[in-house]
């Protein structure tokens, strides 16, 4: 005999806002998992666009789907923030609405999950696509928890859209901040590491898009400031210790923060962290 109401072991939490164009196939991606124990909370951010109407649709056919449109738009950290306490799982499952997730995903990570408890957040790596989801290479991460914590001062070392996190342990943090505008996963991840370890899986979990509409030169400023502030704040904080290579690292983003045209600065600082192993994009 089948549970009724049984209790799901995984929340899967998606934000989304102005994703009429993608979020049919990062939703169909999740319902059609190998892993069925879990539910789908999806919060709506006040789009202007057909967003909400799709998700109504999915919801109306699928019981594990739990749609919520926000009265006033709270923006990815601030929306995230209302769905976590709504999460029932052992496990929270962040998914975006652009991108897509390979069957076994959720399956994938909660068998890593359980096999390592002491794990508190880990990811995978990811395919990088354009626009249409076609791929152009695929985005390893360092996988042990000493080997992450070696880049963890000059970039985020879990991918945040295939990222999964242990749902007591999130619940010791503050959250998303809000009133950063960005960098808002760098900042819980950092945060959620003075409680336990990380981990990355070396398979492909999701497909993540890349869109043509590249970040203007101010905000790429803004976003690498706030890394910054972040990074020192989990010195001061959180344990870590900044070796040459991290203050190396900090100068190099100082000097380029607003010196280069934010095209040239991503091609430079992606070549700089290939050669220096704190990811790598290969082609496939």
């Amino acid at each position: 005999m089948k549970q009724k109401n049984k209790q799901p072991f995984v929340s899967v939490l998606m934000t989304a806002y102005n994703a009429q164009e993608y979020i049919e196939l990062a939703i169909k991606s999740i319902l059609d998992q190998t892993y069925k124990n879990f539910e789908f909370i999806i919060i709506e951010d006040c789009s202007k666009d057909n967003t909400w109407k799709i998700i109504k649709d999915f919801a109306g056919k699928d019981k594990r789907i739990n749609a919520i449109k926000n009265s006033e738009n709270l923006k990815a950290g601030g929306s995230s923030n209302k769905g976590i306490p709504l999460c029932k799982g052992k496990y929270i499952v962040r998914m975006d609405a652009d991108d897509w997730s390979y069957p076994d995903r959720i399956e994938k990570q909660v068998k890593y999950m359980e096999e390592n408890p002491k794990i508190v957040v880990s990811g995978g790596s990811m395919v990088v696509c354009n626009e249409n989801l076609e791929p152009i290479g695929v985005r390893p991460y360092k996988q042990t928890d000493e080997e992450i914590r070696t880049v963890a001062l000059r970039l985020n070392p879990i991918p945040h859209p295939a990222s999964i996190w242990r749902t007591e342990t999130l619940s010791k943090t503050h959250l998303y901040p809000t009133d950063t505008g960005m960098s808002e996963d760098y900042a819980l991840t950092l945060e959620i590491s003075q409680f336990g370890e990380m981990g990355n899986l070396g398979d492909s979990l999701i497909k993540f898009r890349v869109h043509s509409k590249s970040i203007s030169n101010s905000k790429m400023a803004l976003q690498q400031k706030i890394t910054l502030q972040l990074s020192r704040k989990a010195e001061k904080e959180y344990g870590y210790r900044s070796t040459f290579s991290d203050k190396l690292w900090r100068l190099l983003q100082v000097i380029t923060m607003y010196t280069i045209p934010s095209k040239i600065k991503r091609a430079l600082l992606n070549r700089l962290v290939l050669d220096r192993g704190l990811l790598k994009t290969t082609e496939i």
